[in-house]
């Protein structure tokens, strides 16, 4: 979405590793017809690829790692499992030095101004664990509720892992149990799709597009710094003062 894979890429290139193909909505097919002479698949998303990855482990063997590339902590671990397959840790030591560098610095002014401030994730099943601990870790916000339509059980039990002790979580919620939650947790913002952000945004509470993003990438370390600035530019938008105001 929005450029999250050409910039895992652009890390890959700078640690010397071919990318051959992504498998995302915009995949050519001769990038899915290479597939085949990979030597390791990276699976972020634990749904389509992860069948495909099972597939290319099946017939070909390729192994399979499983990544987190969405806020730092996630990142450096994901870089390092892909450099410790390839033998290249120092390399990998290097990317990571440089990146916290140039946006650790950016990452923490947005986390005193978000520290505290309460979330609510309402979106695809694999982005509730992806983000949840994320946004906590980073920028000491809460998640204070969770919901997906499409999540599976193994998403849920990711997120119980991964989730904060008393927060909200619904399978399949609909708009009544939306509106319940949001009177139970009072949150600051909330993370969800269009349809959903149109129904909040009249009870005016920010909204970040979780489907699609407002400004991405999202992902990488340059993608926490552009998904912290979006939720900070929510929260503190001088809009949602007036619109209490009967004009």
């Amino acid at each position: 979405i929005q450029g999250d894979s050409e910039l895992l890429s652009s890390y890959m290139a700078e640690l010397g590793i071919q990318v051959i193909a992504h498998f995302t909505g915009n995949a050519t097919y001769d990038q899915c017809r290479s597939m085949q002479q990979a030597k390791l698949s990276v699976t972020n998303c634990a749904r389509s690829a992860g069948y495909i990855a099972n597939e290319l482990y099946k017939r070909y063997g390729i192994p399979r790692m499983d990544v987190d590339t969405w806020g730092f902590d996630y990142n450096k671990e994901s870089l390092r499992k892909i450099g410790a397959f390839f033998g290249i840790e120092d390399r990998v030591e290097k990317l990571i030095e440089k990146k916290v560098a140039e946006y650790g610095p950016q990452l923490e002014w947005y986390k005193k101004k978000l520290a505290g401030k309460k979330v609510a994730i309402w979106t695809g099943g694999p982005r509730l664990w992806h983000w949840t601990k994320a946004l906590e870790d980073d920028l000491g916000m809460k998640v204070e509720a969770m919901s997906s339509k499409f999540g599976h059980q193994e998403d849920f039990e990711k997120v119980i892992a991964r989730g904060r002790e008393g927060a909200v979580y619904i399978d399949d919620g609909n708009e009544l149990e939306f509106f319940e939650v949001i009177d139970m947790v009072k949150p600051d913002v909330i993370f969800t799709g269009p349809r959903v952000g149109d129904l909040v945004k009249k009870l005016h509470i920010p909204y970040i597009n979780g489907h699609a993003y407002h400004n991405g990438p999202y992902m990488g370390f340059e993608g926490a710094v552009n998904m912290a600035r979006d939720i900070y530019h929510a929260i503190y938008s001088p809009a949602f003062k007036l619109l209490p105001i009967d004009i």
